[in-house]
């Protein structure tokens, strides 16, 4: 009987004695896990408030950033394109070459017509007994007439320069721009209907100017342009202009932009 309580007694002891020991190891681990924790944020504190720091600062530019977009996206349903005055789907329209309103349609464009107009260079050459306008076709190196000029509305020296339509019709009178159209259509033929041919001043201005803005709008200068495809057409008492595409320098570009005379 003794003996039997004493090898309980010894195993109770056993017991408590590994019971104290890992006791004691969690403890020294846990001091130890403590130990390192505060000597790496002491080793390391300003690195860690400079990261904090730049968390901020990048969460706050993210936001920033984020607002900003937002703010740009409604801006830009809001502010109407400066160069492109107005876009219309012409595209389902077929043109008529009589002006007439589609049938069983309301309140849509008129299309005039689909016409190429080439893009000529037009020269001065000054003379003693007046001005000479000579339409040279820069396209096919070739001259297409002369109109002489007895008087300008302009005492401009611009002898070897090459100038466009409307700096050149703008000094021209109404018999001289009579001629001038004929020149131009002898040889392309009936590129543009007659009253674009033979449009005011004002007018005239406004159709070049139209035209200079629509391919500015791509990226395209007009000087570098050989010819021009697009409809003429006219909605609710206002001209306007579909350029489809142009050739540059012998390559077709695809513009199918419309826009009103500016």
């Amino acid at each position: 009987m003794m003996h039997y309580k004493k090898k309980r007694l010894y195993f109770y002891g056993a017991m408590a004695v590994v019971i104290f020991l890992m006791v004691i190891f969690i403890l020294v681990d846990q001091k130890r896990v403590n130990n390192n924790r505060k000597t790496n944020v002491a080793d390391k504190p300003m690195v860690l408030l400079q990261n904090n720091k730049n968390r901020k600062k990048q969460s706050s530019k993210s936001l920033i950033r984020i607002k900003q977009m937002k703010q740009d996206d409604v801006n830009k349903k809001d502010m109407p394109n400066p160069r492109v005055v107005q876009h219309i789907n012409v595209t389902k329209y077929r043109a008529l070459s009589s002006g007439r309103r589609l049938e069983n349609k309301t309140n849509v464009p008129r299309l005039t017509g689909h016409f190429s107009l080439p893009v000529v260079r037009f020269i001065y050459l000054l003379q003693s007994d007046g001005a000479k306008l000579v339409v040279y076709d820069r396209n096919k190196k070739k001259l297409l007439g002369q109109l002489k000029q007895n008087s300008l509305s302009k005492d401009v020296d611009v002898t070897g320069m090459s100038v466009r339509t409307r700096q050149i019709t703008r000094d021209l009178s109404s018999e001289q721009r009579q001629a001038y159209n004929q020149i131009v259509k002898n040889h392309f033929g009936s590129v543009l209907p007659e009253y674009l041919m033979m449009l005011p001043k004002e007018l005239d201005a406004r159709f070049w100017g139209t035209l200079t803005e629509l391919l500015r709008y791509r990226g395209i200068a007009l000087m570098t342009v050989d010819l021009i495809d697009f409809n003429y057409m006219e909605h609710d008492n206002q001209l306007y202009i579909k350029v489809n595409h142009v050739f540059v320098k012998g390559k077709k570009i695809n513009m199918n932009v419309t826009t009103r005379f500016i």
